[in-house]
């Protein structure tokens, strides 16, 4: 049986996080100015210096702690020797890279570690600059460190969390990514088109209240940490990931499932059908859904099914 890295990178995964959620607030404050951007090839996404600085941050740190462990970074590819690596780290440095180009500030950064043996996703964090707050996900559960809006190296109060109690309703949010028609990690890939997307809407629409915050990290860590509100008619019920851009897109799963949720990942097959893989497996599906309980993640997968119908 090989060592598993987990312990080590549950310690060094939330003080990377922490770290690039500086160099993120920087420019969100206004101490920086993103001065430079360019579209990446694969998939028209943005991509910002800010983006390269944080990802280089998190490497370094990551790196010093776990030099046996390569890592994929979304932005610079890989880092470290991958032949027989049981294991590899997935970096995110700013998810919802556009969000954070115009000045939104939802944009999350996030680190997962990955089980070959496994086929599964074992730990993760994902951070939100703008409030300091960073969620961890790993065998012990989900937990919120609340590291205040001056990002101290101590966070103020650690919190358990878990899933929103309530059911779906016309009050309850649904949380759904922007329409991105490709999967990175597998080639260009259309996933569900422009009709297919307002089909779906139309299917939610007086269901549920539907929002998007730009940033698949934030809505998974939203789901994972329940509601803030003590009307227990009113929680974020959802999440659902439309397109992947690639692994990182759902490191978000492993909070929701360790804080009670539940999850499933959806294959599009050839002949338009969905399969359902497992979620903690993000290199096995193209969509992604995450929900506070298995009631909701039916009702919504019902919805899904009929949109590719």
């Amino acid at each position: 049986m090989r060592e598993s890295p987990l312990a080590t990178f549950g310690e060094i995964a939330p003080k990377a996080v922490l770290e690039a959620m500086r160099v993120v607030a920087a420019y969100q404050r206004g101490a920086q100015i993103v001065s430079a951007s360019e579209m990446k090839q694969a998939d028209a996404s943005l991509v910002t210096e800010a983006d390269h600085a944080c990802e280089a941050v998190m490497v370094t740190m990551l790196r010093a702690a776990l030099p046996n462990v390569p890592i994929l970074g979304e932005e610079d590819g890989w880092t470290g020797e991958q032949v027989d690596a049981p294991y590899f780290i997935i970096i995110d440095p700013i998810d919802g890279t556009r969000s954070f180009a115009t000045g939104t500030a939802t944009s999350t950064t996030m680190v997962a570690l990955y089980s070959r043996d496994a086929r599964q996703l074992v730990g993760a964090a994902i951070g939100h600059p703008a409030t300091g707050r960073v969620w961890v996900a790993d065998n012990a559960g989900c937990r919120r460190l609340v590291h205040g809006s001056d990002l101290a190296d101590t966070p103020q109060q650690t919190v358990e969390c878990r899933t929103w109690p309530g059911e779906l309703s016309r009050t309850t949010t649904v949380l759904i990514d922007k329409f991105r028609p490709f999967k990175a990690h597998s080639g260009t890939k259309q996933v569900l088109c422009a009709e297919g997307c307002l089909k779906l809407y139309e299917a939610l629409f007086d269901q549920v209240v539907i929002q998007s915050y730009g940033s698949n990290g934030f809505h998974q860590a939203m789901v994972a940490d329940g509601a803030y509100s003590t009307d227990a008619t009113i929680g974020v019920a959802a999440g659902l990931t439309l397109g992947m851009g690639s692994w990182w897109d759902c490191a978000g799963a492993l909070l929701v499932l360790r804080a009670g949720g539940a999850a499933r990942g959806f294959w599009v097959t050839e002949q338009r059908q969905l399969e359902q893989r497992d979620p903690l497996d993000p290199t096995a599906y193209d969509m992604l859904l995450v929900a506070n309980n298995e009631r909701t993640l039916e009702a919504l997968s019902e919805v899904l099914v009929r949109t590719f119908a």
